[in-house]
């Protein structure tokens, strides 16, 4: 070992790890970090594991070294059908609960695998879903796995895993499922390729519930054995959003070395026999038509609803309410008065505002419906409801909110693009297409709706229009300081959309 790596320095590196990946290197750990910072010297020729560290703590840090800085830190250690009791309590008591009550609405299901490293957890999920719902093609389904290390996430996207994969899997999963492709390796069947979607995330810094990069209104999160490797207060901060990322019910399906912190989350732990899953417990005053009962669970006993808390997650959209009239005081043809004091529609505005940030979408709800039925009608208002609603999943609502929006105001391309990504989770991709060709010809420089267009079309397999509108976003990208956050994004940088975006398009470009 290198003997210029200080017990300080390294300590020094570990608290930038942690900033920068929510990694957690304590004292009993170094010997692991230090390996891996040695790999990562080897790998990227920056000379010996003391100079690299200060290369990389000097900043700023390009994509390529973040990336293999990330693999050789990151335990990417999964296999199919892994903790088979929560997979089996899935199976047979939640999913079938889900199905029934969607079937009498909305026909949508959304599954995420938050680390999931090489893919075998989301493809599980994959599996089991298509086994309880034969007829899952005529659904709106996302299965999401997300990791911070995308060489994992290539070999999850390539479907092909050797015999270590599939240790402790049942029986039947090999035969009915893959086909063998070489000695000792098979490729899972297209059919449930195609039900998976594979991107990068960074739990510690990339923004999440969000409707860009798809983890808002998840009905079942599975995040096994990664908080584990953070930080305490980082570990909190993490499941505290994943719990603001499950609908009203959602699952989140975590470790027994994780329980401390899951039990301070703000989730309900649910006793089944052999195993405690967690719930986001709260309900919502939707009016969605669609919205069926919740399945009854009988057996289940929930255990103490802990208190809720997690760091805002929505834009900030006040100040444009606020230079707005006061309620009551438009004279007509736009003549306005001066608010005399504080405007009550932008004091609830506010308060629904601050609701919808840490959680509580059943508050924020009710106070921005009552707003809307009031005598002046405010687009903002709408906007929000429509936003509140697709965070929940609920979206036969989020929809009706969102035309309340267009029809107030149709030359604003951000509603073209929040009704898109609404269309898209109820799987009405040509009419979500239109909705983002509008926004694009009142704002062609509009990157979300290029970079949302483009995922579309690859989703679709068209593959030229696909390359056209990512190669468009990354021509804007460029332009704009990689630290700029990108508008309407919910926190997004430049240069992380940038990274994401490269990515896509070097896949489409070899496509």
């Amino acid at each position: 070992m290198n003997p210029t790596l200080t017990d300080d320095l390294l300590s020094r590196f570990s608290g930038w790890v942690a900033e920068q990946m929510g990694l957690h290197f304590g004292p009993e750990r170094r010997l692991d970090l230090q390996r891996g910072l040695e790999a990562t010297s080897r790998e990227l020729g920056l000379g010996d594991a003391d100079a690299c560290l200060r290369r990389l703590m000097a900043g700023p840090v390009g994509k390529d070294q973040f990336d293999v800085l990330a693999r050789h830190l990151t335990v990417g250690e999964t296999y199919f059908y892994r903790d088979q009791r929560s997979l089996e309590i899935l199976e047979t008591e939640l999913l079938p609960g889900l199905i029934q009550s969607r079937r009498r609405g909305e026909r949508c299901l959304r599954l995420w695998s938050a680390g999931c490293a090489t893919g075998e957890e989301a493809y599980s999920m994959a599996i089991l879903l298509s086994r309880v719902l034969p007829d899952w093609s005529d659904w709106a389904i996302t299965v999401l796995g997300t990791d911070i290390n995308p060489r994992a996430l290539e070999h999850a996207q390539q479907g092909v895993y050797g015999e270590w994969s599939f240790r402790g899997a049942p029986s039947w999963l090999k035969d009915r499922y893959f086909q063998p492709v070489a000695q000792g390796r098979y490729r899972l069947i297209p059919q449930i390729r195609r039900m998976v979607t594979f991107a990068t995330l960074n739990l510690a810094r990339d923004p999440y519930p969000s409707l860009l990069n798809n983890t808002n209104a998840m009905d079942v999160i599975v995040c096994r054995n990664v908080v584990m490797y953070f930080s305490p207060d980082q570990a909190r901060r993490v499941l505290a959003r994943l719990r603001l990322c499950l609908v009203d019910g959602g699952w989140l399906l975590g470790s027994p070395t994780e329980g401390l912190y899951l039990t301070e989350s703000g989730l309900t732990a649910v006793h089944f026999p052999g195993a405690i899953l967690y719930r986001r417990t709260e309900l919502t005053s939707a009016r969605d038509e669609g919205l069926a009962a919740e399945p009854d669970f009988a057996h289940a006993v929930p255990a103490r609803e802990n208190s809720r808390h997690g760091p805002p997650m929505v834009p900030d959209v006040s100040g444009d309410l606020r230079s707005k009239t006061c309620l009551g005081q438009e004279t007509g043809r736009g003549a306005e008065l001066p608010c005399a004091g504080p405007d009550p529609v932008v004091t609830v505005f506010e308060r629904a505002l601050e609701d919808h940030r840490l959680g509580r979408n059943a508050e924020a709800a009710a106070a921005l419906e009552r707003l809307a039925e009031g005598p002046v009608q405010r687009v903002e208002v709408f906007d929000l409801l429509t936003r509140v609603y697709a965070d929940q999943g609920h979206l036969k609502a989020a929809l009706h909110w969102s035309d309340r929006a267009l029809a107030a105001d149709r030359t604003d391309p951000q509603h073209h693009y929040l009704r898109a990504t609404i269309l898209q989770e109820l799987g009405q991709s040509e009419q979500a297409a239109a909705s983002l060709q509008r926004a694009l010809y009142l704002d062609p420089d509009f990157v979300l709706a290029h970079f949302t267009l483009g995922s579309l079309a690859r989703r679709l397999g068209q593959v030229a229009s696909a390359r056209r509108h990512l190669n468009n976003a990354l021509t804007l990208l460029a332009a704009s300081p990689p630290d700029a956050v990108v508008p309407g994004s919910e926190g997004v940088t430049a240069g992380r959309l940038r990274e994401i975006v490269a990515a896509m398009a070097a896949q489409e470009a070899v496509a």
